[in-house]
């Protein structure tokens, strides 16, 4: 009694993962038909908007021609028709077949069956007299005609094409098949393994390089499509590996999801980065006074330059390449050039804090449409791996759903992150009278880094000059001063030797007087 009751126990389990498995099969089947509307509804979408833009180029191609043979009819009607005279120059005979010709094309031996034909290029008639041709004659050469007839009669070649035909019908691309081979003995992997750890999504067996090979491998919608087509024992080891690789739901769209998970951190961290140079490059030319004044020193400077000239005097504005030109024109001496000069002028203005570019430096080695480019690369994986979370799958959702959450979210702010730098550098280009279309900024930012650099080392190089001009002027005032002590020194030398003479003196007759009354008193004396 218990064994019946436990068996209807199991049973009733048996009947309720049944129930489960059917609900979580009318669920799946359900998304899938949802994700298979929705790209119908895009694919629609999009013929719809191709076929509109066809249609507007016709109108466009229409309008063109009508405008084309108006122009025509009004040239017509204006201009005088010309009818050219009509010369008939008859044709030559053909040159008529030597006597040995004749005689060999009646003596040669015909095939009885249609042969496969020989592709070749023959020699025009009216050249074979300079050639060695003129002296053979291939009638007299004696083959083996059955043999022939049978080696290469149409039928065979018939059969032959009709076999590689049916051959290469069963097969992918010759190159395809390379590619997997050439993938899967690279990483030392049978297709079972590779095909098991993609179906369950296993990010630790995955790396870049691995799924960057995975995709190169993935077959074209007609090749899978063949695939399926196929005897499953009749295929070859890269045909097996398509055949079970399509089984996979969503294949396509699993390995750009690993793509997605193994570039996201990456690109991510480098779009910001290169955000931030272009950013923090548009406020420093905005906002920076020098150039402001350089480009106003130049304008006036070209201005005096080309007066001679009507067609260029009193010019309002020029675009940035002018600076290279005013670096390219010397003076006459070569000591020096035009932006010298400018920087000259400027030079009390100049605050060597605005010479720091390092921001330019580094956004002159991108563009924003690389930047642009690199955003759509990632949101085109983003879709992939949103249609993978919206299945639903069990191993899809365990790997995928935090990082598609926090995905969803950068998206967003990222999107409207380049649009605020995308507006930034309209501005900058506007200011400077350059064109940002095509979003070419790194050759933008590599004019005003040019003009940056040149002008430090103008300003570099009037700095050097002013001091060698300063030291000079040093070294010529401190000989001045030596040459004035020197004589200084010897004004004191002749005056204290003077000074001296006269103690000499004064001595040598105070001397004398004393020895005068020292003889008087000896005199005394006696």
């Amino acid at each position: 009694m218990t064994d019946l009751k436990e068996a209807f126990l199991q049973k009733d389990r048996l009947i309720q993962i049944q129930q489960e498995m059917l609900r979580r099969k009318d669920s799946i089947d359900k998304l899938r038909n949802k994700a298979i509307k929705q790209l119908r509804d895009d694919n629609l979408q999009l013929s719809n908007q191709v076929r509109s833009l066809k249609a507007q180029i016709a109108f466009l191609e229409a309008e063109v021609f009508n405008l084309k043979q108006n122009l025509l009819n009004k040239v017509d009607k204006e201009m005088p028709k010309y009818t050219p005279p009509q010369i008939v120059i008859p044709l030559p005979p053909p040159p008529p077949l030597p006597q040995k010709m004749k005689q060999a094309e009646d003596n040669r031996r015909r095939p009885k069956k249609k042969l496969r034909k020989i592709n070749w290029e023959q020699i025009p008639q009216n050249k074979i007299e300079d050639t060695f041709w003129k002296d053979v004659d291939d009638s007299q050469v004696q083959l083996d005609w059955e043999w022939l007839e049978e080696q290469f009669s149409a039928q065979a070649a018939v059969q032959q094409s009709e076999k590689a035909k049916e051959q290469q019908s069963k097969a992918i691309s010759a190159e395809r098949q390379r590619t997997i081979e050439l993938f899967l003995a690279k990483y030392k992997l049978t297709y079972e393994i590779l095909l098991q750890k993609l179906e369950v999504l296993d990010i630790n067996f995955f790396n870049i390089d691995l799924v960057e090979g995975l995709i190169k491998c993935l077959p074209l919608e007609k090749e899978a499509q063949l695939i399926k087509e196929q005897v499953y024992q009749q295929l070859n080891q890269p045909e097996k590996f398509i055949y079970n690789l399509i089984k996979i739901p969503f294949y396509q769209q699993r390995v750009k999801s690993l793509q997605f998970q193994e570039q996201y951190l990456f690109i991510k961290s480098l779009i910001s980065k290169h955000l931030k140079f272009i950013e923090e490059s548009c406020l420093f030319t905005l906002n920076n006074q020098l150039l402001k004044d350089a480009s106003l020193i130049l304008l006036a400077v070209g201005n005096y330059l080309n007066w001679t000239d009507s067609t260029k005097s009193d010019v309002k504005g020029v675009k940035m390449d002018a600076f290279e030109k005013t670096t390219m024109m010397k003076t006459n001496d070569k000591k020096g050039t035009l932006l010298g000069y400018i920087v000259k002028v400027m030079s009390k203005k100049i605050d060597i804090q605005l010479l720091k570019y390092d921001f330019v430096d580094e956004a002159s080695k991108f563009s924003l449409l690389q930047i642009m480019n690199d955003f759509n690369q990632l949101k085109q994986l983003f879709q992939d791996l949103k249609i993978v979370v919206e299945s639903q799958e069990q191993y899809a959702l365990a790997v995928f759903s935090k990082q598609y959450d926090e995905a969803s979210v950068y998206m967003e702010q990222q999107q409207q992150e380049i649009l605020k730098v995308q507006k930034l550098y309209q501005d900058t280009c506007k200011m400077y009278g350059e064109s940002y279309l095509g979003y070419d900024s790194d050759k933008f930012f590599a004019k005003i880094k040019f003009i940056m650099e040149n002008i430090k080392e103008a300003h570099k190089n009037l700095l050097h000059k002013a001091e060698e001009e300063k030291k000079k002027q040093l070294e010529t005032e401190t000989k001045q001063q030596l040459v004035a002590i020197r004589q200084s020194i010897l004004v004191q030398d002749v005056h204290q030797q003077m000074k001296l003479q006269q103690v000499i003196q004064k001595n040598l007759q105070n001397k004398s007087l004393k020895e005068l009354i020292q003889m008087q008193k000896n005199l005394k004396k006696k």
